[in-house]
């Protein structure tokens, strides 16, 4: 461990304006910044220099945010097309909610999408949240000059309440001020995948439990170096080219429930052994014929809808029609989806994801 050295005021703010210039560039998480092996790297090339701190670089950031505003709106001002925004809701581990507000834009010399990041709007605890979004992105919009108003085309976001309001309230607050009617049809788009998202969950429903039981099974197994060892002998003795046990998914993304689920039911043998074997410490019943049955239909099911979300992920630079197109496949993909859950089991049902699609 190199020792910390004192450097002349230059210096200090040319290394932080780098570390700051680091995490913006390379879309570098704040805690990363602060890690001990990145301290590690910037003391062993600069011989003794260590990174600021997360608050320190948060508030640099800011500070070339303030400067580089008005040079913003000078570039949004003179460019001569629409501009959409894409709204989209987060909260940090504080549970403080914020909206990140993202400008797109086809640059009309190279015919190539543009994007960049806007603003973050802070979005206080209690009711009336969408208005109070509205008015805080409306204002920054203005901010930006009168003539960015009306190159606003439309604004996409998830399907939540506050956003389908703040979407509402904006525009009707453009028109009051550019005195024409500025609203269109097309003005809100609401967030393809977020809508399959919600879609999809709902096909979920009947077999949550048993998606909670099997998800407390995992974790147990993959925490557990005995479980993990004597499913490694259980995987070598089937076969299995694999002798990890399937990861655990995130409940809030199906396709990682999706991938479990595939992954879990190809590796059933060893799973049932290791889940009868350590039934008391795991604390979870051996999943039934049945159990599995449904695991196995539903996760087929999810198949074609999991390959058109990732066909229409950003990278993939999807077309509207294209949309339309793998919208009208699913609907018909649940149409008949609906005849082989009735087969497998009564419980299962693609009425409610399909009226949510």
């Amino acid at each position: 461990m190199l020792k910390l050295v004192s450097f002349p005021n230059h210096v200090t703010r040319k290394y932080e304006n780098l570390v700051v210039d680091f995490v913006i560039g390379g879309d570098i998480s704040l805690r990363a910044a602060e890690g001990k092996r990145f301290k590690e790297l910037l003391q062993s090339l600069t011989n003794g220099y260590s990174p600021p701190s997360t608050r320190t670089i948060l508030r640099r950031i800011v500070e070339l945010y303030l400067i580089a505003r008005p040079l913003l709106a000078a570039f949004f001002s003179s460019l001569n097309v629409t501009i959409s925004l894409t709204l989209d809701g987060w909260s940090n581990r504080n549970l403080k909610g914020f909206y990140v507000v993202t400008a797109h834009w086809i640059d009309t010399i190279t015919a190539k999408s543009k994007r960049l990041l806007l603003t973050i709007i802070d979005v206080a605890s209690g009711r009336g949240d969408g208005v109070r979004i509205a008015k805080a992105l409306f204002e920054h919009l203005k901010g930006m000059g009168l003539n960015m108003l009306p190159k606003l085309l439309n604004v996409v976001s998830d399907n939540s309440s506050d956003a389908i309001v703040a979407v509402k309230h904006m525009f009707q607050l453009i028109n009051a001020t550019v005195e024409y009617e500025q609203m269109r049809p097309c003005n809100h788009i609401r967030c393809v995948d977020h809508s399959m998202q919600l879609a999809v969950l709902k096909v979920l429903v009947p077999i949550k439990d048993i998606n909670a039981q099997f998800r407390q099974a995992l974790v147990c197994i993959r925490r557990s170096k005995t479980m993990r060892q004597s499913y490694r002998r259980e995987a070598d003795l089937v076969g299995f080219a694999s002798k990890e046990p399937p990861h655990q998914d995130c409940p809030t993304r199906w396709n990682s429930t999706h991938e479990m689920g595939s992954d879990a039911f190809s590796k059933r043998v060893p799973l049932d052994h290791i889940m009868n074997l350590y039934n008391d410490t795991i604390g979870v019943d051996v999943l039934s014929d049945e159990q599995w049955e449904r695991i196995a239909a539903v996760t087929a099911f999810l198949r074609p809808p999991r390959q058109v979300m990732e066909s229409l992920a950003a990278d993939c630079k999807t077309s509207l029609d294209w949309v339309s197109t793998s919208i009208t496949h699913l609907i018909k993909h649940y149409e008949n989806g609906e005849t082989t859950f009735k087969d497998t089991d009564q419980n299962l049902t693609t009425a409610s994801m399909k009226a949510k699609l």
